[in-house]
C-alpha cells in the first residue's frame, strides 16, 4: 500500500481548461440566492453503466481511491439523485481502531461489514445523521469505506426539497458535503443496509465520459479521536481542490505511519 500522504495522480482533474470547457456542456444551477453551480460535464453524463460487481474485488485501498470520480445514484419515489463522489475514508478492522470493527467481535450493527464486499454499510450516528460506506475486502475482513462527500449532478431539486427549513446551504456544493449531508441529500437511511451497490435502486455508476484530469490527495481521517494513533494514518482520500470536499483540504504529513495492511 502507498502510505505517503502527499497528492497523488490520478488520471482526470477537477478544474477544466478552456478548451475542454468548449468541449464539454455546463451544467448551471442558480439557486441559492443567484448562486450558480458549474459543473464541466454533460448534465446526463454520469447516465452510463452500473459498476460491475467486480469493481469491489479490489484492495480496500485501491477502492478507496478508485471510488473518486464514480457516480453514486439513488431511485426514489421521489424522484433519482446522483453525485459524484470526491472525498472518502477507508477504515480496516480488526486492528484499526478508527473503525467500528475494531477488535473482530461482529455486532448487529456492523454484522454486513464482514459479508461480500460491495454491499452499503449504513449507520446512525448522534440519533440523527445517517452515514453511507461501501463494505470492501473479502468476506470475514471486516472493511468499509465511508463516502464523505459528492459533488451534485443530478435531482438537485429534490436534494433540496430533502433540507430542514432553514438550513439551506449557500453554496451548492455543500449539500452533499460531510456524510450526513450526504445521506439527507440522497435519501439513504437504515433502509438501505446491506444493499448490493452493483443495481438499483441504489448503486455506483461510471461516469459516461471521463472527467478532466484531477489529483487526489490524502491525510487523516476525521473526528475519530477514540482512534488514538489511528486517526493520524493518511486513510481519507479527496478530488484536491473540490469544493465540496467535507474536512480539511491540506494533505498533511503524518507523524506516525500505519502498520501493513
Amino acid at each position: 500500500m502507498n502510505q505517503n500522504p502527499s497528492k497523488q495522480a490520478c488520471g482526470w482533474h477537477v478544474r477544466a481548461s478552456p478548451e475542454e470547457q468548449g468541449a464539454l456542456a455546463a451544467h448551471i444551477f442558480t439557486g441559492f440566492g443567484g448562486f450558480a453551480l458549474l459543473c464541466y460535464h454533460d448534465a446526463m453524463t454520469w447516465r452510463t453503466q452500473i459498476v460491475d460487481r467486480e469493481l469491489f474485488r479490489e484492495p480496500t485501498d485501491v477502492l478507496a481511491k478508485r471510488l473518486l470520480g464514480l457516480v453514486l445514484v439513488h431511485e426514489t419515489p421521489e424522484g433519482t439523485t446522483a453525485g459524484r463522489i470526491v472525498e472518502c475514508e477507508m477504515y480496516q478492522g480488526p486492528h484499526d481502531k478508527g473503525a467500528h470493527s475494531y477488535g473482530g467481535i461482529p455486532t448487529a450493527r456492523t454484522q454486513v461489514m464482514y459479508g461480500p464486499a460491495g454491499h452499503a454499510y449504513v449507520y446512525l450516528i448522534y440519533g440523527m445523521y445517517w452515514c453511507f460506506n461501501v463494505v470492501s475486502a473479502p468476506e470475514g475482513v471486516p472493511h468499509a469505506i465511508l463516502v464523505r462527500a459528492l459533488e451534485p449532478l443530478d435531482g438537485i431539486d429534490t436534494m433540496l426539497m430533502r433540507q430542514p427549513l432553514g438550513t439551506r446551504p449557500p453554496n451548492p456544493h455543500r449539500l452533499a458535503s460531510g456524510p450526513g449531508k450526504l445521506c439527507r441529500a440522497m435519501g439513504i437511511d437504515r433502509r438501505a443496509y446491506d444493499q448490493p451497490l452493483w443495481e438499483p435502486p441504489l448503486y455506483l455508476a461510471y461516469p459516461g465520459r471521463p472527467w478532466p484530469t484531477y489529483t487526489i490527495a490524502s491525510g487523516p481521517r476525521i473526528n475519530i479521536a477514540y482512534a488514538e494513533e489511528a486517526q493520524q494514518w493518511p486513510w481519507r482520500f479527496w478530488v484536491d481542490g473540490h469544493p465540496g470536499v467535507s474536512g480539511p483540504r491540506r494533505p498533511q504529513v503524518l507523524a506516525r505511519t500505519p502498520p501493513p495492511i
